[in-house]
């Protein structure tokens, strides 16, 4: 790939144009135009930073030729201007065109009276003094680069983002163009929020960048900015703090840093930890006396109080208000996911000021905020508690009420719940069973209406909460086809997080393990191409592996080899040795599956390979599936009859397993143990290690 920089192939041929403009050996009718295309060509470089892409010759040409309806002048033109630009043959030709540009700019009288000459200030002025200093201090190397890209540029080759469709050889890339793209990005993603290129493609185009241009800090802006447009909180932290400090080590002040962190903990909603960095750089603005940076920051500042309507430090001269303000404020960090640590505190200090200063009409706030709070954490048990005690409570505030009965009714349609008890004021008297029925919980808001007649008519969070309901039992979720933990995952676990892929992963090898393949299948496939699309490739190998697995014990291997080979090209990728060689040691039964001589040595010649290494990482599930498969292509080469080195293989594999208590894998290697004692004529041998596979089934059975 040839690396150019300012000059490029187009911007040479601009030159060339600019030059037979000021020489006049364009015709009379023409030369209007071609000062029009010359000037919007240098200050409208829209293709450049939209689609990091230029002209080619085609494109000039084709426009060239539209200018005159005469086609004789416009055959004569292009015919004029293809001589003028292929007559730069060698290097040295280049550099004397370069040299010849000089007198364009040269103000004092010549002896050439019919050269026009060009304004130093002017646009093709400024455009021919910073070409001509651009390319006097390029050094040898790039110089070469830019002829040979010149030479592909006459061939039809251009400049464009989607190089990797082209033969990489034959193709080069700007430097200077991929920045002014990636500025531009940057921008467009700062101002509005989005871009002319979608997430997915756009970090494609990243990817390439990182592997053809020097890594730069507004490659790294890009991509923090990419994964705040999809909501990846760890990914665009992360590029964020390197574009920080490839920032601090060229020299930006620290403020500009601390000011974009805030912003992008405000985009994911961290009001507190934007409002942190925020203040670090206030006060760094104000040490370094930058005026702008403190006004945008003091704006960002206001922005984000805007969420926070009470102040922390201030107080009522009232019990109930200041409780109500820590209940305010729990309520919001609630809402704004803020840590779980900071909700507790403060809902910990409300109950503690209530049962103090014994502030009456706040037990069921307090409860109720209280159980939602457990309930967003996960803990339905306490989240039952805390509900039960808000139920029971003598306030007598139709909203609590109200609130009351829509978290039950929730709780009742999402959850699997104890079963509750009847409160004081007599609500309920259906008792919620365990079954996390949404017809349950459309009793219980029922149930209020008619206890409540005259107020519920003007409430309308119960009306709201019963209308979700009733659209979720008639729409029926894609992921209802998985069983109910599955459900439960999602609204347990945020979703897209790595917890909850962690855990679609070992609910699918517990189907797997239960022979329910399709279901498994099913799990994975709905989680492979968001993994895919993001940095999580040790899941993606996990994801591609376990699928591979199934499909071989589906018996089609065939399905299996092309996602086995994924799965290495991925793990050999991101560097993970453990996933790189489990995938290998799959491959090779994958081809042992397939029943063809041809490849059997293969698969040996890849497990021997890899032998030595996967004996270092000491990972004991790893090596029992390492002895167990090359037993196998032992056992199907031809070459080899020595049964008892391939029992030796097969008994370390079962020791393995059986120190690990993997049943599956136990039973699975005691089968092929007992052909191999068959083929050994060990009668006695083989009828214990059948009896131990039935006791394992029976075991399993239960």
């Amino acid at each position: 790939m040839l690396q150019v920089g300012f000059i490029t192939p187009y911007r040479i041929a601009l030159l060339v144009l600019i030059d037979n403009f000021c020489k006049f050996s364009i015709h009379d009718s023409l030369l209007p135009k071609l000062a029009i295309y010359i000037t919007k060509s240098i200050l409208n470089e829209e293709h450049v930073r939209k689609a990091c892409s230029e002209p080619s010759k085609k494109d000039i040409f084709s426009e060239i030729s539209n200018w005159s309806d005469e086609r004789e002048v416009i055959e004569q033109t292009l015919q004029f201007l293809e001589d003028e630009l292929t007559a730069i043959e060698t290097q040295h030709h280049l550099n004397v065109f370069m040299d010849a540009l000089k007198p364009l700019l040269d103000a004092e009288p010549e002896d050439e009276q019919d050269k026009l000459k060009l304004d130093k200030s002017s646009v093709m002025g400024l455009f021919v003094r910073k070409c001509r200093i651009e390319y006097a201090t390029l050094p040898f190397d790039q110089l070469q680069h830019v002829f040979q890209a010149y030479q592909q540029f006459l061939g039809g080759v251009a400049g464009d983002a989607e190089f990797a469709n082209q033969d990489i050889t034959t193709h080069w890339i700007s430097d200077y163009n991929v920045a002014a793209f990636l500025r531009y990005q940057a921008e467009a993603i700062e101002r509005t929020g989005t871009t002319n290129i979608s997430p997915s493609v756009l970090h494609t185009y990243l990817d390439k960048f990182e592997k053809l241009v020097p890594p730069t800090n507004i490659l790294r802006q890009v991509r923090y900015l990419n994964y705040t447009r999809t909501k990846e909180y760890i990914q665009s932290l992360s590029h964020l703090h390197l574009s920080i400090d490839m920032s601090l080590d060229k020299g930006v002040n620290v403020q500009y840093a601390l000011l974009h962190l805030g912003i992008m903990e405000y985009k994911f909603g961290h009001s507190f930890n934007a409002l942190s960095a925020l203040n670090d750089a206030l006060s760094a603005a104000r040490s370094n006396k930058d005026e702008l940076c403190l006004q945008e920051v003091q704006f960002w500042i206001e922005v984000c109080r805007k969420n926070h309507p009470f102040n922390e430090f201030s107080s009522y001269t009232d019990d109930y208000l200041n409780n109500l303000k820590t209940l305010t404020r729990a309520r919001n960090l609630l809402r704004n996911g803020e840590p779980c640590r900071y909700v507790f505190e403060l809902l910990y200090k409300s109950l503690i000021h209530i049962i103090m200063n014994d502030i009456q009409h706040m037990d069921r706030a307090q409860f109720l905020t209280t159980s939602l709070t457990w309930h967003r954490y996960g803990n339905s048990v306490l989240a039952k508690s805390y509900l039960n005690l808000a139920n029971a409570s003598n306030d007598k505030s139709i909203d609590d009420i109200e609130k009351t009965i829509i978290t039950e009714a929730n709780m009742a349609s999402t959850h699997h719940q104890e079963t509750l008890h009847e409160t004081n004021i007599k609500i309920y008297i259906l008792q919620l069973q365990a079954s996390g029925n949404s017809d349950q919980a459309t009793n219980v808001l029922d149930l209020f209406t008619k206890r409540y007649q005259n107020e519920s008519d003007f409430l309308m969070g119960w009306r709201q909460t019963k209308a979700r309901i009733t659209r979720q039992m008639e729409h029926k979720r894609k992921l209802n086809l998985i069983e109910h933990q599955n459900d439960l995952l999602q609204i347990t676990i945020p979703p897209d997080s790595e917890e909850y892929f962690i855990a679609c992963h070992d609910h699918a090898y517990q189907l797997m393990l239960k022979k329910e393949f399709e279901r498994a299948l099913l799990i994975l496939d709905e989680v492979h191409d968001f993994i895919r699309k993001t940095d999580r490739t040790s899941q993606l190998g996990d994801n591609l592996i376990l699928q591979a697995t199934i499909h071989l014990k589906l018996n089609t291997p065939s399905t299996a080899i092309p996602l086995l080979t994924q799965a290495i090209k991925v793990a050999k990728s991101s560097f993970d040795a453990k996933n790189y060689y489990s995938a290998t040691i799959k491959l090779a039964e994958a081809y042992l599956r397939l029943n063809q001589s041809a490849v059997v040595e293969k698969s040996i010649f890849m497990l021997e390979s890899i032998f030595p290494k996967v004996l270092i990482m000491k990972l004991k599930h790893l090596e029992s599936d390492l002895y167990l498969t090359y037993a196998k292509a032992l056992d199907a080469h031809c070459v080899f009859q020595t049964e008892h080195v391939i029992l030796e293989y097969v008994e370390k594999a079962e020791q393995g397993f059986r120190d690990l208590k993997l049943v599956e894998e136990l039973l699975t290697v005691l089968h092929f143990k007992s052909l191999i004692l068959e083929k050994l004529k060990m009668t006695l041998e083989k009828h214990k290690t059948l009896n131990e596979i039935r006791n394992l089934q029976q075991k399993k059975a239960q």
